[in-house]
């Protein structure tokens, strides 16, 4: 199992598998009404504005698109692992011992039991990847149901922890609970920051949390399951896009100064073809027939924070990144994680990044 650190005292297994349990009942609960949801209305009441929104979310400017040199990493069989792990290899000074920190999204802790039962694999290829090539690694034990501000705690429990430079990955929203620790951060803090990648994050929100927090159906009982089980309502609302945009518009001169300062690469998916069969399949349906493009749950440019470096990956979906099942597209994740810190740690990005 991965080495995680909390603030709180351990949970037992019993404890964590009954309360998983009972997250995944509700869950698929509000799965299978979402399905319905989307099945009997051509839109949900109240997401037109938050639609609008994700349409006209701004596309980053061209120079911070680094999605080419992504793509040199690849060949007709996946990754080009060899000249991967040349180039990674060739990091070594600049990640000398270095904690790598992974920042786990929102209901991850439902992945638990499914995960101790070797169903699924969450963050497991950049936990052993990283592992393997010498680095000391912690998966932040978040309450994943819990608001914003409280897993920024828990980030800052582990970074505090001991002295050593840091870089975080994240996927999701454990991209904005990273972003509201690192604004809260003091600068002797920021200064071990090598870098951070930020696997899809909703930045600007998503309307596929418009749509669930608008619908009773949907709405009551995951406010409901997130209270009882450790976390909050808050949390649901927190990923609007209203509120992510008010929030971005509101921290817009701390973020363009962790742009400047920080090593940051956001990572976006893009499904612009037919979706594959999986838990995203209705909501990436929906999201393509509104005209947005995303990866089936996040915006495709709300994954990118304003004024980063970015990469976006062709036909990656919301989990594809992190997160090994039965559904999703077989990937080599550790290459794919090594090659984008190579391009988010590059001297010539570095330069690029302090001239811009």
């Amino acid at each position: 199992m991965f080495n995680k650190i909390s603030k709180h005292k351990p949970r037992s297994r019993t404890r964590r598998g009954i309360r998983t349990a009972a997250i995944a009942v509700t869950v698929v609960f509000v799965a299978v009404a979402g399905i319905l949801t989307y099945g009997l209305a051509s839109a949900w009441q109240g997401t037109d504005d938050a639609l609008e929104r994700s349409r006209s979310l701004a596309v980053p400017e061209e120079r911070w698109d680094r999605s080419t040199i992504f793509e040199a990493f690849l060949n007709p069989g996946g990754y080009d692992v060899v000249t991967i792990d040349i180039r990674f290899g060739a990091l070594k000074p600049e990640l000398h011992d270095v904690h790598f920190i992974l920042m786990p999204s929102f209901l991850a802790d439902f992945l638990d039991v499914p995960h101790d039962l070797g169903l699924i694999d969450y963050f497991g290829d950049q936990e052993r990847g990283l592992r393997a090539a010498g680095y000391d690694v912690t998966v932040v034990d978040t309450e994943s149901e819990a608001s914003i501000a409280h897993n920024a705690q828990l980030l800052e429990a582990v970074v505090l922890a001991d002295d050593r430079p840091i870089c975080i990955i994240s996927h999701s929203k454990g991209g904005i609970d990273t972003l509201a620790f690192l604004l809260d951060a003091g600068p002797e803090v920021r200064e071990r920051v090598v870098c951070w990648i930020a696997f899809q994050a909703p930045f600007a929100g998503s309307p596929v949390a418009d749509g669930v927090a608008s619908v009773d159906l949907l709405r009551w009982p995951s406010e409901q399951a997130l209270a009882r089980f450790g976390g909050s309502g808050q949390s649901l609302h927190e990923l609007r896009t209203d509120l992510r945009e008010d929030y971005l518009v509101l921290h817009a001169e701390g973020i363009a100064d962790l742009a400047e300062t920080i090593t940051i690469l956001s990572v976006a998916g893009a499904v612009d073809g037919p979706p594959r069969a999986s838990v995203h399949y209705p909501a990436t349906t929906w999201m393509q027939g509104q005209g947005i493009r995303s990866d089936g749950i996040v915006p495709t440019w709300s994954a990118v924070l304003p004024g980063t470096p970015f990469v976006v990956i062709e036909g990656l979906d919301h989990t594809g990144a992190v997160l090994n099942h039965w559904f999703n597209e077989p990937r080599d994740r550790i290459a794919m994680t090594k090659a984008l810190l190579t391009i988010a740690l590059d001297p010539q990005e570095m330069i690029a990044r302090t001239h811009n």
